[in-house]
């Protein structure tokens, strides 16, 4: 079975980049991801798309805000 929900160090190893490079980016809602309490998660399928240039930000995602953190869901 395919892991379908990717945790930022997955989706950092998949990118070859570092945690610390990767937290910014979903801050600014470059990066199509949601939190699960202070952690972040990523669809796969949405990272997929997104990777293949398909998706700038897919259709229903909304800012979702919480403290100093945002970023789309």
């Amino acid at each position: 079975m395919t892991k379908q929900i990717l945790t930022i160090d997955e989706l950092a190893e998949r990118w070859q980049v570092s945690r610390s490079n990767l937290y910014p980016l979903c801050r600014q809602g470059k990066v199509p991801g949601f939190k699960v309490g202070q952690q972040w998660r990523f669809k796969l399928s949405v990272i997929e798309a997104y990777e293949r240039g398909q998706a700038e930000m897919p259709d229903g995602f909304e800012t979702i805000e919480g403290g100093d953190e945002e970023c789309q869901w």
